[in-house]
């Protein structure tokens, strides 16, 4: 063997040891027991494509860098995905989207590496909400709860109810709600009654907050109710009727939003609220 030829040996075996260094370091010693576990949880429709990156120091000595493909579901219902690497050190490993229009809350995303042999325990690597600006990544990123930090800004169609049945909207599994706002009208029929509309939140079962409209609703009427936490109340006038409601409360899963109308008649006919929402994933 000439010279060159073992200095090139003396290179490679070097920068191999610098690199087990390294990632002695900083790294995650992953055994064949070891499995990444990959969960997405996302809110909105169309599912946007996320990309789970990771980069291993093989057991060789050889650098690997890995991408995994997941399109989670539009429910909010977790997306889970287990991967084997083989035995190595992982380097580093990050979420991220192609997808453009990706807001933050709207998908938030989970990394943890588990030990099948040790009771299956388990070691948190990252997680966060993954947006088109920021994404949540190992060892250099921050941990977050999906509970923290703002919220996916949206609007909410709610369902619309047939005539003579009250608005109920509630909020979905694996959600959390702060209510901006609401809107809604109520066409009332030819019927003579006087109606007064009361916005209701409960939690599924139990009654929490009561807001009284201040005005009436006659028959043969279309009137346009706004709901929101209103520093000074604005006068009701023409068609529209304003309610104020302190909205500086969060909505866990099941909690429903509703109205509770004196003197609805069979005729009479809600619209389909319109919400304004922060959002949160809660796992």
């Amino acid at each position: 063997m000439s010279d060159d030829e073992r200095f090139k040996d003396l290179k490679k075996y070097r920068d191999t040891f610098n690199q087990l260094e390294k990632a002695s370091l900083s790294g995650k010693w992953l055994t064949e027991h070891a499995r990444l576990r990959i969960s997405v949880w996302n809110s909105v429709t169309p599912a946007a494509i996320i990309f789970f990156c990771y980069r291993m120091l093989e057991s060789n000595g050889s650098v690997s860098d890995h991408q995994i493909q997941i399109t989670p579901t539009t429910d909010r219902v977790v997306t889970e995905t287990d991967i084997r690497t083989g035995v190595g050190y992982l380097l580093n490993c990050f979420f991220t989207t192609e997808t453009l229009t990706v807001r933050r809350g709207a998908i938030y995303a989970r990394a943890v590496m588990r030990n099948d042999k040790d009771n299956n325990t388990i070691d948190y690597l990252c997680q966060g909400y993954v947006s088109s600006q920021s994404s949540p990544m190992w060892p250099d990123g921050n941990s977050e709860p999906s509970v923290g930090g703002q919220g996916l800004i949206n609007t909410v169609i709610g369902t619309d109810p047939a005539a003579g049945v009250e608005i109920s909207q509630t909020v979905p599994t694996n959600a959390r709600w702060h209510v901006r706002g609401i809107q809604f009208t109520l066409v009332t029929a030819v019927a003579v009654a006087t109606r007064r509309v009361v916005v209701v939140i409960d939690d599924g079962a139990n009654e929490i907050f009561r807001f009284d409209s201040q005005s009436t609703q006659l028959a043969s009427l279309t009137r346009n109710y706004k709901i929101a936490d209103y520093k000074l109340q604005p006068a009701d006038n023409g068609t529209f009727i304003y309610i104020a409601a302190p909205f500086d409360f969060e909505l866990l899963q099941g909690y429903r939003i509703r109205t509770i109308t004196e003197n609805l008649q069979a005729a009479d006919d809600y619209g389909a609220p319109v919400l304004a929402i922060e959002e949160w994933i809660e796992e």
